[in-house]
């Protein structure tokens, strides 16, 4: 007697679960830091002056050394955009944006995926999943095929009596469904990357007024926190500035996310015009020392002045009403429109 076509076992979630926990090594976008000090000869710069920054400076001082919070005021501009105020609002959906694999570094732009990347895949028109960069998504898309495979070859040998056609068919329909499951994983990532970059309202609450953990305030824009940059708000993942911050100096210097790209480009190279004058003047073993230590310094700073635009953004930047605010803060805010925080419209 005939049996009836085996259904997917597994829900849906469960299904997900077991594809996004696959091991696999991907190739991140980024190349490991440099450890260790160059030699002078590696060191090409040209000669910059000083600019009145708290972050274009490099100190000498102890590890346990802390900078000012009255050496530096944060800016916010008159437009929340990332160019001009005649330019669409910032959506950071469109620049950079991470994996949803757990611990993977990558960060893939979107447009740069080709307009089939997203398109049904032979043999079995399934698609690829949102969210995941290309070497997840690609792993992802080959275990989904090897078990459609699976299971064509377990209804072929629990056939019975049945004939090639019925089989057939009734894989197809098993297909059919599972390519509708799959459908579903794809639209509860998009939402999943959505939430992890999108915006939230007031003090990082999701819209349904749950507090959410996975967000993540840097994928937004950011004030520049040299005193006196009045330059619009920037994001180190849009798509004309990411390879800029995430280049490897041949100095070893990694570039300041918290500085926009024209005072970051400016205090790079005083920094390595510094370096260079200072190798000419101290031995190696000194060289080493003050070199560990300025690495040390700066990654600090980096840490202590991005926790400073994280309260700015959490507190300051998101809004979907301009609002007046008055509220003394921790952190003063100066530039043009200081009390006015304009509308944030994201378009999708």
């Amino acid at each position: 007697m005939a049996t009836d076509a085996p259904r997917p076992a597994k829900r849906r979630t469960n299904r997900l679960s077991k594809r996004l926990s696959m091991a696999f090594n991907p190739q991140d976008h980024r190349k490991e830091r440099k450890s260790t000090p160059p030699i002078a000869s590696s060191i090409q710069t040209t000669p910059h002056s000083q600019t009145s920054s708290s972050n274009s400076s490099t100190t000498t001082s102890s590890a346990s050394s802390t900078p000012s919070r009255a050496s530096t005021a944060l800016t916010t501009p008159s437009t929340y955009s990332n160019t001009s105020s005649t330019s669409p609002p910032y959506s950071p959906l469109e620049n950079y944006i991470p994996c949803l694999f757990p611990d993977c570094p990558s960060h893939t732009l979107p447009s740069a995926l080709g307009p089939t990347y997203f398109s049904p895949q032979s043999p079995y028109s399934l698609i690829r999943h949102p969210g995941l960069c290309p070497s997840h998504a690609y792993a992802n898309l080959r275990s989904a095929n090897e078990e459609c495979k699976q299971q064509w070859e377990r209804m072929r040998q629990n056939a019975r009596r049945k004939t090639m056609g019925q089989v057939a068919s009734e894989f197809a329909a098993w297909v059919h469904a599972y390519r509708k499951e799959r459908a579903e994983e794809s639209k509860d990532m998009q939402r999943r990357l959505w939430r992890r970059v999108g915006v939230l309202v007031l003090g990082g609450r999701s819209p349904n007024g749950e507090q959410d953990e996975v967000w993540e305030w840097k994928y937004l824009c950011r004030p520049c926190t040299k005193k006196g940059c009045m330059r619009d708000w920037y994001s180190p993942f849009e798509a004309r500035y990411y390879e800029f911050y995430a280049q490897v100096r041949k100095s070893g210097i990694e570039i300041l996310s918290a500085l926009c790209p024209s005072c970051a480009k400016e205090d790079v190279r005083a920094v390595e015009w510094k370096m260079e004058q200072k190798r000419g003047v101290v031995d190696d073993a000194q060289w080493v020392a003050w070199y560990d230590q300025m690495i040390q310094d700066r990654e600090r700073e980096r840490e202590y002045w991005e926790k400073a635009q994280e309260g700015v953004v959490r507190e300051k930047g998101i809004r979907f009403k301009i609002v007046e605010d008055t509220k003394e803060s921790d952190i003063q805010i100066e530039g043009k429109g200081v009390d006015t925080l304009r509308e944030l419209c994201m378009v999708m």
